[in-house]
């Protein structure tokens, strides 16, 4: 984006689910070392659970910045988007089931080619890129939403069915409530088939919340942005905990796509945005330096926990409260360092922006 574009608010929740990505990849790595009904793993899991925010909310910004008509940007730019973003995808691909092989210390066969082609083509290798492929879609389809969700009320009558079918249905046959086999033999016909929606519903609610902010609709935005926040928040840390202790292990809620999540990213989305007004200034400097660099942290950060893990695990261990936050902070520091000299590199800087 150029700076004309750059946003305080935009940033700092980039820089925000920066984090809280590497949160989620660092905190799961503990779940195979405590019981489930530790208090230890349920801390884990609560960190886990708020991290899992920052994935709906890099969505969110997306669809704020694409899908702002006031800033049209042309189908030749998307396409020129979603071409990038899928030769990240099949690169990093690449490096990451090459280090595999080469973690194996051992002379590549024909084989090992094989074997690597074979991983990439099948989207194998690369746990956290997934994110790539579906933002190639929304991307593709930009040119066609924005014209759909200029108004107000179309984007209102989207997310109104994005809750219901993608949000709150599918949780209900999850957790059995009543009526659950006949929605499921409706779904099995019919209502599933929207689940191809995935995380669209996000990229309007970034443009919504962007476009018809919530000053514009309450009388105490901030107050209720926190409210909104801080219940949805803790009824997803609550919930996805319950559950574990039920099942045993860590089965649900362990995606966004549920509807205290989805009320969770639009409180903290509202809050932000109220705390933190447009304007230029030092930090809004240093955090549009920061926000441009999270596309490397996210692509390498796989990279940088393994060896990290092995150092740190027993430290990691010790107290989990203090601990799992410390070295998430310590690997966004890390890659963002990398990232900053990799962009440097002709070529290379290609990677990773």
């Amino acid at each position: 984006m150029g700076s004309k574009r750059r946003m305080l608010y935009l940033d700092i929740l980039r820089v925000l689910s920066c984090i809280g990505v590497v949160g989620i990849h660092l905190s799961s790595n503990g779940w195979d070392v405590f019981p489930t009904a530790s208090w230890q793993w349920q801390t884990l899991c609560a960190y886990n659970t708020v991290g899992t925010l920052g994935v709906a909310i890099f969505f969110m910004i997306s669809g704020a910045l694409y899908l702002d008509t006031s800033h049209p940007v042309g189908a030749k730019h998307m396409l020129r988007k979603a071409l990038h973003l899928t030769v990240l995808y099949y690169g990093w691909l690449v490096l990451y089931n090459l280090k595999e092989l080469l973690a194996q210390r051992r002379s590549l066969q024909m084989a090992d080619l094989q074997y690597l082609v074979d991983q990439v083509l099948q989207g194998e290798g690369g746990f956290h890129l997934w994110f790539l492929p579906s933002m190639v879609g929304l991307y593709l389809i930009t040119p066609l939403l924005r014209p759909a969700f200029a108004k107000k009320q179309n984007c209102e009558y989207l997310l109104a069915g994005y809750i219901l079918v993608v949000l709150v249905l599918p949780q209900w046959v999850s957790f059995s409530l009543p009526g659950t086999q006949t929605l499921q033999t409706i779904g099995s016909n019919f209502l599933w088939t929207f689940q191809s929606l995935n995380y669209t519903g996000y990229f309007v609610l970034g443009h919504y919340l962007h476009s018809w902010p919530p000053a514009a609709r309450c009388r105490h935005p901030l107050a209720w942005s926190a409210g909104v926040t801080v219940v949805a928040m803790g009824a997803t840390v609550a919930l996805r905990g319950g559950c574990s202790l039920a099942a045993g292990c860590n089965v649900y809620l362990n995606n966004p796509l549920t509807l205290a999540d989805f009320m969770a990213c639009a409180g903290l989305w509202g809050l932000v945005q109220q705390l933190f007004p447009n304007g230029q200034s030092v930090w809004q400097t240093r955090l549009g330096l920061l926000a441009r660099l999270s596309l490397g942290v996210y692509l390498l950060h796989p990279a940088v926990l393994d060896p990290l893990n092995d150092w740190l695990l027993s430290w990691r261990m010790d107290f989990p409260p203090l601990t799992t936050p410390v070295q998430v902070l310590l690997v966004v520091a890390l890659c963002t360092a990398v990232t900053a000299v990799l962009r440097k590199i002709p070529v290379i800087r290609y990677l990773v922006s």
